[in-house]
């Protein structure tokens, strides 16, 4: 959970030390140019897509957890997943975003790490019921 709120608290960071004054202060062109901006794209993208993984995460380790079930591979997976994920795809980014036009985005392993912790935490459950 650590990892999360660090990801969370330096997406507000980044977006805030880049524009030095708070966004509802200012007129809509302004908003404009920081909303279009590739940097705000893509960390906003990057939390974005991170947030969506990491409740359901969060619930279903937590749930082994209680259970008393060990899921050293899932946990770990998932929490390489979201690191990787998050910091390749905040700082490098995707082509469309202006990021590294590679054949493989340098987040692929991430997002393949989290893939794999699903079934895992999920075959978790199944066995812990």
């Amino acid at each position: 959970m650590t990892v999360e709120l660090i990801c969370k608290i330096s997406s507000s960071v980044a977006v805030l030390k880049v524009n030095r004054e708070p966004l509802f202060s200012r007129s809509q062109a302004e908003l404009d140019k920081v909303v279009n901006d590739p940097y705000f794209q893509r960390w906003h993208s990057a939390q974005l897509n991170e947030v969506e993984y990491t409740g359901p995460f969060v619930a279903g380790l937590l749930f082994l957890n209680s259970k008393g079930v060990a899921a050293p591979v899932a946990s770990g997976l998932a929490l390489f997943g979201q690191v990787w994920y998050f910091w390749f795809r905040a700082f490098v980014g995707h082509v469309h975003e202006g990021g590294t036009s590679t054949p493989v985005p340098p987040y692929v392993p991430g997002a393949v790490a989290r893939y794999f912790a699903w079934p895992l935490i999920t075959m978790g459950i199944y066995k812990a019921l």
